[in-house]
């Protein structure tokens, strides 16, 4: 998934980036046990709010075992919902609030976070939030540079975002909305499919 986003940027590595589908990654055996492929799930119409949703999809996967759980926020729409939504949940929440931030490795925890403080962590688990049509990438129809600028900068943040799951990989969509152009090619091509936490 990661390197389909990659291919998608223009300026970003020149032609001597290796190809990561010809890399294996390894896991150990409790890694691989946890692992699933990656998945778009869809708020429902049960749900309270979209933030409430997403509560009980990271609820779902520490059912699972799995530990340490991003909440990436790239729609900033959804910033405040997400922050009250977990805080109020009593989930082990920690706000990340600049880059390079230490977090316990052995502990289990729920991050959120915004893109751009998520580097240099890695986590079992990554939820994706805000990567729909029309919010991110926004729409810019009067400025075709500015437009490429602002994509080139979602693709960036989107594979750093991706590059910190270690097991699972979930993109999150509101009710009514569609996944973004990048999504939507990723599932094109089979690498995310739609469905629900396995």
């Amino acid at each position: 998934m990661a390197f389909y986003v990659i291919q998608q940027t223009t300026d970003l590595f020149g032609p001597d980036f290796p190809d990561f589908k010809r890399v294996e990654v390894g896991l150990s055996a409790s890694q691989k046990a946890l692992a699933a492929p990656p998945v778009i799930v869809e708020c429902n119409e049960e749900a309270k709010s979209f933030g409430r949703f997403l509560v009980k999809t990271v609820q779902k996967l520490r059912a699972k075992n799995i530990r340490q759980i991003a909440v990436v926020c790239h729609g900033e729409t959804y910033w405040e919902d997400l922050r009250s939504e977990f805080v109020a949940s009593q989930l082990p929440l920690h706000v990340l609030t600049q880059r390079g931030e230490r977090l316990a490795p052995d502990q289990p925890l729920v991050v959120l976070s915004r893109p751009n403080f998520i580097g240099g962590q890695e986590f079992d688990a990554v939820v994706l939030v805000g990567l729909e049509q029309g919010l991110v990438p926004p729409r810019i129809v009067d400025n075709p540079a500015l437009a490429a600028a602002i994509e080139q900068q979602v693709l960036r943040e989107m594979y750093l975002s991706i590059t910190r799951a270690r097991t699972r990989l979930i993109v999150a969509i509101n009710q009514g909305a569609m996944p973004n152009n990048i999504i939507e090619g990723a599932r094109a091509q089979s690498l995310i499919s739609s469905g629900t936490i396995a």
